[in-house]
This record gives structure tokens, sequence and C-alpha cells, in this order.
């Protein structure tokens, strides 16, 4: 590695590790790699932020929050379409996504009132899923054409 070290490593090996984790659909790798992007870095900069303003790190929660959330709600996708849309997986990513929006509302609840975050850069954060997905799209117009004709 001629004396220099990589902080962040490649997209294409952490694509690869979130394929050997179970990520199947390329689309939802790259979204999730983007938002994995997004968290790494807002968390870097809302701790070394953290003594001027909680706005970085408030931003940071809500990201991490989103991938959270969207890691979970990509796997359970797939493993429903895999099992053939049974009504038993149907089921478990139901339940599953509502206790998971319980538990996203406690710690929210939890960010908001205990610690006092900012409400403007936590949702801003927990939108940057929606904002991946949204660069994801407009960057590769062909790709979503090719969704839609499947």
């Amino acid at each position: 590695m001629n004396g220099t070290m990589r902080l962040i490593p490649p997209r294409a090996r952490v694509e690869k590790s979130l394929h050997a984790s179970g990520f199947a659909w390329p689309v939802a790798r790259h979204i999730l790699c983007t938002q994995l992007w997004v968290v790494d870095i807002s968390l870097a900069l809302g701790v070394v932020c953290v003594w001027f303003s909680l706005w970085p790190l408030a931003f940071a929660c809500g990201a991490v929050i989103a991938l959270y959330n969207f890691w979970f709600l990509t796997k359970s996708i797939q493993a429903c379409v895999k099992s053939g849309f049974r009504a038993k997986t149907a089921f478990k990513v139901i339940i599953g996504l509502n206790i998971r929006i319980g538990l996203t509302a406690v710690v929210l609840y939890f960010f908001i009132v205990t610690w006092a975050m900012p409400l403007v850069p936590l949702l801003f954060g927990l939108s940057s899923a929606l904002i991946s997905i949204m660069v994801w799209g407009t960057s590769r117009p062909e790709q979503v054409t090719a969704c839609k004709e499947n």
C-alpha cells in the first residue's frame, strides 16, 4: 500500500461485504453503501463539532436511525420476496416493522426530550436515507427505467 493508509475502504469492498451479509439486490447495496458514507462522515463531524454545536451530532443520530431502519426494511423485504411472499414471512415483516417503529419512537423521544437535541437537524438526518434513494434514482435513470420494465 505504498506507505499510505486509507481511512475509508473502497466502495466495492463495502458493497462486497454487504452482498456477503445477505443483500442480494445491487440497488439496495448501492443505497446502503451511500447511506453508510453519510453516517460515517456525519458521525465524524458530529463528534468533532460537539463542543461548538449539537447540530452535526443531531444530524448524525438521525442518519444512524435512518440507516438502521432502511437496513432492516431492505433485509425484511428481500426475505419476503425470496420466500415467495408467504403469509408467515409477510406477517413477520409487518410485526418487525411495527416493533422497529416503536423503538424508533422511543429513541426519538429520548433524543428530543431527555437530551434536548435540535429537532431540525435530527429530522434532516432521518430523511437522509430518502435523499440517498433520490440521489441514486436521479444519477441512474437507465436503471430506474429497467426496474420499471421488470
